[in-house]
């Protein structure tokens, strides 16, 4: 079955356009689809709260995407695109280039998804420019730590520079307000398991293949 063109709008977790073109066959069998998919998405936006329930166990994770706690008008996540090459053979779609850019984070994700299973084997990478004092001063153990240490921070003058970074170890909470500078911060994340609840592994990029590595650093670029 050629798709010449299909598009249409995404409700849901994700909110925007679509188009898509390509090809597929053996399309009354979930376990026998086959074929070539090109996709692209945008201007939409992700649900914050199923990003969150996702990556909820990864607290940095979600310092990151909300650094200063930031109400917001709503908890989406804004972006301007999203592209991807998806080949289907067997009932498995597999991407290489999936990218998301948007104006607060950028991701590239490689990997499978089962149809008939919706399981997920996934590498996503993640970029974002946020302020990494105040990321890391959100996390619980860290605050903990800076409570327990506060004496002698302050004798060490080692309170000043971790206020410099932006958190500050009087209060063992972040300074949103303060000079720490704003850099892009890289995460990558393995997402496996079954789409409704994966499990999600933060994962060192040393630990990575070089060419996957190189691959999700071109997407988020």
């Amino acid at each position: 079955m050629k798709i010449a063109e299909l598009s249409g709008r995404l409700t849901g977790t994700v909110e925007a356009p679509f188009l898509i073109r390509g090809s597929l066959d053996n399309v009354n069998d979930i376990n026998l689809i086959s074929g070539h998919l090109k996709v692209q998405s945008g201007p939409g936006s992700i649900k914050g709260s199923q990003l969150q329930n996702i990556l909820k166990n990864i607290q940095l994770v979600n310092a990151l995407l909300n650094p200063g706690g930031i109400q917001r008008k709503n908890d989406n996540l804004e972006f301007d695109s999203i592209l991807a090459n998806i080949n289907v053979r067997a009932g498995v779609a597999r991407t290489e280039d999936l990218s998301l850019r948007g104006p607060e984070i950028s991701s590239g994700v490689i990997g499978s998804y089962h149809l008939a299973s919706s399981d997920l084997d996934l590498l996503v990478g993640l970029r974002t420019m946020t302020n990494l004092g105040v990321a890391v001063g959100k996390v619980p153990a860290v605050q903990k730590l800076l409570k327990q240490n506060e004496e002698l921070l302050k004798i060490t003058g080692l309170d000043k520079e971790l206020k410099r970074l932006g958190i500050d170890a009087s209060s063992s909470k972040s300074d949103e307000q303060g000079n720490a500078n704003i850099s892009p911060i890289t995460l990558i994340l393995k997402i496996r398991g079954p789409a409704a609840s994966p499990n999600v592994t933060p994962v060192l990029e040393t630990n990575l293949d070089k060419s996957a590595a190189s691959r999700l650093k071109s997407l988020m670029e």
